[in-house]
């Protein structure tokens, strides 16, 4: 029995504790009555994660009739979410259009990422859908956190969206969540309950709540939600009360998540309420594992692309223009038939025909262009997380700024000049730098901070 035909009756969410120094177990299980919550414990080994788990579902684990499902979370800070746009088609042709434009839109090889998506709107001649991206190595770190064990990994911005769609009040409607943590804000869209995409923004001090505010309006905008899409806010009270305050004066509908008494009483979470209250995502990821329709972004159970699931009619943009779908039928003959002697001939023939002005040969040739200009690209997840690792938790990025055939340069602040010379150092001790520069640090005596820059080369991005 594989994981696209069992059905599971339990699930088992297993999420990095606030403190990143445990693992956070959840259980949820099915009922005549509706899902019910049937476990919650906090784990400090790993090693003890395949025990706990048992204890948890009640039974030792046999692969063929186990009916419990073990998901792990994805830190949203670990995942980029892209959205695409598709023609209408779908099975193998749709599946061979998402991983052409996973190639195109993704700053790494496909060899090392792990991606999958969701369909989430569809017009006349298009749909429109988001991929989520996690680096290869992080995904096998999920994978093997639990050996033969994990069989779904869901970002945590979607168990996010379920936890407050199952224990807070909650709407239908397209929104967006905004949940404050330790170092970062993850801002959630949810639309029918579901994780449509998300992102994370860096906290670097919770008094900083203007600065906070600014950059999430600036994702807000990034993500094209209209002023009047409504906010939802939880989190640290005093942070979350003055965030509420920044978003309102921006023009945004915002206010503070509210449980539900009638939804806490179902779930049968009242012992477990205040954890569960700092930590919905924890009761959310098991919660969408259990989807019957299935969960939105999993990286191990792929969507099912036979028919368009879930998806949401556009009916104020049902004119496009046909020559988009004309050009996504040109690629796609050209990508699944090419071995096929007979319909090279047709290929050639579309290829060559005009639609409202432009040919398939034009846009295969722009399409090329493309894949040129995106392997030129630097591994921006790569550098910048790389840079992130050699940082501590105190210095302040000020600016990253790079340009082809120049070097990237890193305008930052540390609290002493030892704190700037050591990250210096491990900076040069990383493999994809060279000529790593520190250039005229200097003592602020006012904010007591060394302010500096450092320049680099990249890979060979900066040839």
């Amino acid at each position: 029995m594989n994981s696209e035909t069992k059905r599971y009756s339990k699930a088992i969410s297993v999420l990095k504790s606030a403190d990143n120094a445990g693992w956070i177990l959840t259980l949820i299980e099915k009922t005549s009555a509706g899902l019910q919550l049937g476990g919650y414990v906090t784990v400090s080994d790993a090693a003890k994660l395949s025990s706990e788990i048992e204890k948890l579902s009640g039974s030792k684990f046999n692969p063929d009739e186990d009916t419990t499902l073990v998901c792990v979370g994805a830190d949203t800070t670990q995942t980029v979410f892209f959205a695409f746009k598709a023609p209408l088609v779908e099975g193998a042709k749709l599946t061979a259009i998402i991983h052409a434009q996973a190639e195109t839109l993704l700053p790494m090889a496909l060899s090392q990422a792990a991606f999958t998506w969701r369909m989430v709107k569809q017009g006349s001649d298009t749909q429109d859908g988001c991929l989520a991206v996690v680096r290869k190595n992080y995904y096998q770190e999920l994978y093997n956190l639990i050996p033969g064990r994990v069989e779904s990994i869901l970002p945590d911005a979607a168990g996010l969206v379920k936890g407050w769609a199952s224990v807070f009040e909650s709407t239908t409607e397209k929104c967006a969540l905004i949940q404050i943590r330790k170092h970062s804000c993850i801002l959630a869209v949810s639309e029918a309950e579901k994780l449509v995409r998300a992102a994370a923004v860096d906290v670097e001090d919770l008094s900083l709540t203007t600065v906070v505010a600014h950059d999430l309006t600036t994702v807000l905008a990034t993500m094209e939600l209209p002023k009047s899409t409504p906010v939802y806010v939880t989190g640290e009270e005093e942070f979350a009360a003055g965030l509420c305050r920044e978003l309102a004066q921006e023009g945004r509908p915002v206010q503070r998540w509210k449980l539900s008494d009638n939804k806490i009483s179902a779930l049968g979470i009242r012992d477990k309420l205040t954890e569960i209250r700092n930590r919905p995502e924890t009761i959310g990821l098991a919660v969408a594992a259990l989807d019957e329709q299935g969960p939105a972004y999993d990286f191990i159970r792929l969507p099912r692309t036979e028919e368009i699931e879930n998806a949401v009619v556009d009916k104020k943009g049902l004119i496009r223009s046909l020559a988009v779908a004309a050009v996504f039928v040109v690629l796609l003959l050209g990508g699944i038939y090419w071995t096929s002697a007979r319909q090279l001939e047709s290929i050639e023939q579309a290829l060559a025909a005009e639609y409202h002005g432009t040919t398939g040969q034009a846009i295969l040739a722009r399409q090329q262009m493309r894949d040129r200009i995106s392997k030129a690209r630097p591994d921006m997840l790569e550098m910048l997380s790389t840079i992130g690792s050699c940082m501590d938790k105190d210095m302040l990025l000020d600016s990253i700024s790079f340009k082809k055939g120049q070097p990237v340069r890193i305008a930052a602040k540390a609290r002493s000049f030892e704190q700037v010379n050591a990250f210096h150092k491990k900076l040069q001790e990383q493999t994809c730098f060279k000529d790593v520069k520190l250039i005229s640090p200097t003592l602020d005596e006012r904010r007591s901070r060394v302010q500096f820059t450092i320049t680099l080369a990249y890979r060979n991005f900066n040839r």
